[in-house]
């Protein structure tokens, strides 16, 4: 913040951390939040309504499928907030972070997922 803001060219690292928590900014960790914008979304919306039209009833079945990966422990990280705020609790098991794999599918016609 000092090489970026003009006001705390002169200020050192302990007076930059002073003025942030006097006017009530302070350092927490981050929660984890994921967006992956798809520039071809709209595209793909338009070929999956292309094809459900255009399919026959009986003789071919729409299936959307997807896998996810599951993790035992969050991620923790830092984020600045204002210090009014209070810093939410991540509460952690005993266990390592271990992971596992869900997939499923849904029928495109009717809903129902399959087994």
């Amino acid at each position: 913040m000092r090489e970026k803001i003009e006001a705390f060219k002169d200020y050192s690292l302990g007076g930059v951390w002073q003025v942030l928590k006097k006017i009530g900014v302070r350092h927490l960790r981050a929660r984890q939040y994921v967006h992956s914008p798809d520039p071809a979304y709209q595209a793909k919306v338009e070929y999956l309504l292309q094809q459900i039209r255009s399919h026959n009833r009986g003789e071919q079945e729409i299936y959307f499928l997807d896998q996810l990966t599951v993790y035992l422990q969050p991620t923790i990280g830092y984020d600045w907030s204002p210090a009014s705020q209070k810093q939410p609790l991540c509460r952690l098991g005993h266990y390592s972070n271990k992971t596992f794999r869900i997939c499923g599918a849904l029928n495109g016609l009717t809903g129902k997922p399959t087994i």
